[in-house]
Formats: structure tokens, C-alpha cells, sequence
């Protein structure tokens, strides 16, 4: 495979764990063999970084949303079965506000740069637009499947189901991802489960006085941090709710919420995330930092990392972001969770939506340091062993190989 291919990586979120992983993805191609175009959906603070890490970056107009329940478009949201007729006014109007715009623009792109390859950087039901302009260019498409696929109406299923046989190579980030995409009965030969990457030794930072006091982190206080978006199913209500109980235990405790809202829903989350501190009387010992890209030098100033979500994480970089940097991690055991803490060892886990669990596990590691940092440096380890940015970039080329080839 000799000769320079261009793959197309479509883009929607303009921040979490897609973007992230997808910068390391290709900072990690071998630029002998691939050239990254990359087409961003919505403007964000990433698209210098992709530059400067070799792609070529397109910005398509934003397309009017035409998202159901949950996180919108294919989210994570509760499961709706709803009639033939209901979803496929759905599927209408979201075809005519958001997939055929979106694919027209597409479209230009992959014309214009004469893409060999398409890479949907999540599910079928996020990258309908992708599907056909891969149909359009006759191009293959693989897609990295980052979210809990979400079965809305029949017609939607059958919809993405059908969609899902244009595409010539599936990578799901979690065991969970891929038995959640088992509705649309994608043939095992063309899975692949296969981690997010990281750039472990650089997740490693020292504790900086700089960095707890932009964090609103005052000398004496014992830093409780969770790093997430803004919204409602990211849980950050639950670590509210469980703060008057550990404060009891633990008055020394300041808890800070890294993560700003996206949209609309999520402004909403947090006033009301703001109201219920007020509520709880808890709004002098909770910090909302907003969005931060210097995530190992917040981890290194906290005594304890949280994951609240309420609803099933597809894999939780920040996790492991938290464990590269060696601290202790209480996380809901839902999703791909489990499969990336050794509970008891690298990490806790808890039900999620149990604030009173919650308090009683971050209380536990506050009572016994000791074994809170020995429980950080086994999650450091066990990160520098299993994560890294060379075996990822590896095993997605090999997948385009075989693809290019028309093996696969």
C-alpha cells in the first residue's frame, strides 16, 4: 500500500472524548501512507491542534439539529419505541434539516480533496451523512462506534440497520459499545473492539499551587474532582448530592466540577446543578471551573476523581485520564466502566444514581490515605500497560489495509 491515501474523518462533537481520541489518532498516522482530512461540523478550540498535527481541517456549516430525546442524534438517551408513522416523521424531518444538508456539504469535501477512505468518528445514527457520501464517492467507510447505541422507533432501527451494511470495518471502543450495537446485526468479521488512545507519560503531572488556585482549591481543602460536559446524564447531581454526607466525615472537602454546557440542555443542567448547591447548602465548598484542556495538572491536585454518570458510559477516558495520573477513582459501574477499573484495586465502583454509595466510597478513601495512593500508583501502572498512542494508530492502518484492499 504504497501509495498516499487520504481518509476523511467526520467529526460531529466539538468537545469530550471523541475529539480527543480522534487528535491522538492522528497524530499517531504514519503521514508516509495517510493524509488526514478532517470535517468538523461545529467550530472548536481543537481545530489548530489538528493542524498542527498534520490535517488538513474543513469546517462545514452548521446544520439545524433535528435530534430526538437523549443526547440528540443516535444518543444516549432512554430507549423510545415509538410507532412506524411517529418515527418516521422523525426520520423525515431529521433527513431534510440535518442529513441531506449535512451530506451536500460533505460531499464538497470529499469531491475536493479525492478521499480514498471514510471514517465516521462515531455510529451510523451520528454519521447518516457520512453513509452517503461514502455511497456517492463509492468509497468505503468504517466507523468507530464511541456511544451506546439507543434503539428509537422500528423504522429508525431498520434505518440505521441498513446503514450499517455500507460499512466495511466497525472499531467499538467497549466490549459494552458492541453488544448495545447488537440491534443492527452487524457481522462479527467486521468488528473490532479496540481502546481509546493515550499519550500515558504525558497524563503524569505534579501537583501545582497554580493550578488548585485557578480551580478555586484553597490551601487545607482536599480537592474531590469530576471532569465532565455539562449535562444531565454525566450525573454531576449525584456528587452534589452525596457532598452535605461526606462533608460530615470530611469538612475539609471541596468539590470541583471541570466541564462547561454544549447546548441548550446543558445550560439548563446547570443552573439547576447551581440551585440545588444552593438547595443543599453545599455552594461554598463547590467549585464550577468550566472547561479546562490541562487535565493531567487538574487531576495531580485531586485527592479523589468521581465519574457520576447516570446512564451507561460507552468507555470513560476520563477515567483512565484520572488513573494515568494516579489517582484513586470512584466510578459508576455501568457501560464500559468495569472493563477498564479492577474494582477494590485500581479503583471503586458504585451503582449509579446512589448518592449515599457514592459519599461512603470517596469517604472511604478520604479516611485511608495510604491506601488511596496505593490504589492511584496501581491505576498509573495498569494504564502505562494497556493505553498507548502507537498500538492504537497501528491497528486502525492495518483495518485500512485490509479495507483498501477490499478485504474486509
Amino acid at each position: 500500500m504504497g501509495e498516499l491515501k487520504t481518509v476523511l474523518y467526520v467529526q460531529r462533537y466539538p468537545d469530550g472524548g471523541s475529539i480527543t481520541s480522534l487528535l491522538d489518532l492522528v497524530r499517531g498516522l504514519d503521514p508516509t501512507r495517510f493524509r488526514a482530512v478532517v470535517a468538523f461540523r461545529n467550530p472548536n478550540t481543537y481545530l489548530e491542534e489538528f493542524a498542527d498535527a498534520g490535517a488538513v481541517v474543513e469546517v462545514l456549516r452548521k446544520a439545524p439539529s433535528a435530534g430526538g430525546p437523549g443526547r440528540g442524534l443516535g444518543g444516549t438517551g432512554e430507549a423510545t419505541e415509538s410507532s412506524w408513522w411517529r418515527g418516521g416523521r422523525r426520520v423525515l424531518r431529521r433527513a431534510l434539516y440535518h442529513d441531506i444538508p449535512a451530506a451536500v456539504q460533505l460531499l464538497r469535501v470529499a469531491r475536493r480533496h479525492r478521499v480514498d477512505l471514510i471514517h465516521g468518528n462515531n455510529d451510523v445514527a451520528i454519521n447518516r451523512d457520512a453513509v452517503l457520501v461514502a455511497a456517492a464517492v463509492r468509497v468505503p467507510l468504517v466507523n468507530h462506534v464511541r456511544g451506546l447505541y439507543v434503539r428509537m422507533s422500528s423504522i429508525e432501527t431498520w434505518i440505521d440497520r441498513h446503514a450499517a451494511r455500507r460499512v466495511r470495518w466497525f472499531f467499538f471502543i467497549s466490549a459494552a459499545v458492541e453488544r448495545q450495537y447488537a440491534p443492527l446485526e452487524v457481522p462479527s468479521e467486521r468488528c473490532e473492539v479496540l481502546d481509546n488512545p493515550f499519550d500515558v507519560e504525558e497524563l503524569r503531572a505534579r501537583p501545582s499551587v497554580a493550578t488548585a488556585t485557578s480551580l478555586g482549591i484553597a490551601e487545607g481543602d482536599r480537592a474531590v474532582i469530576h471532569v465532565g460536559r455539562l449535562t444531565p446524564w454525566k450525573g454531576q447531581d449525584v456528587l452534589l448530592r452525596a457532598l452535605p454526607a461526606l462533608l460530615e466525615q470530611h469538612p475539609d472537602v471541596r468539590v470541583v466540577l471541570v466541564g462547561s454546557a454544549t447546548d441548550e440542555t446543558g445550560r439548563e443542567y446547570e443552573a439547576g446543578l447551581r440551585a440545588l448547591a444552593d438547595d443543599l447548602g453545599i455552594a461554598d465548598r463547590v467549585v464550577f471551573a468550566g472547561s479546562r484542556r490541562d487535565i493531567p495538572e487538574v487531576f495531580a491536585v485531586a485527592e479523589v476523581a468521581v465519574h457520576s454518570s447516570t446512564q451507561p458510559e460507552p468507555f470513560g477516558r476520563v477515567i483512565v485520564e484520572a488513573m494515568a495520573a494516579g489517582r484513586p477513582v470512584v466510578a459508576a459501574a455501568e457501560g464500559g466502566v468495569p472493563e477498564i477499573i479492577d474494582d477494590g484495586a485500581t479503583g471503586l465502583l458504585v451503582p449509579p444514581d446512589e448518592p449515599e454509595v457514592l459519599a461512603l466510597a470517596v469517604g472511604r478513601l478520604l479516611a485511608d490515605p495510604a491506601r488511596a495512593a496505593a490504589m492511584g500508583e496501581r491505576a498509573a501502572a495498569g494504564a502505562r500497560e494497556r493505553y498507548g498512542l502507537d498500538a492504537h494508530a497501528t491497528r486502525i492502518q492495518a483495518a485500512y489495509d485490509r479495507v483498501l484492499r477490499g478485504e474486509a
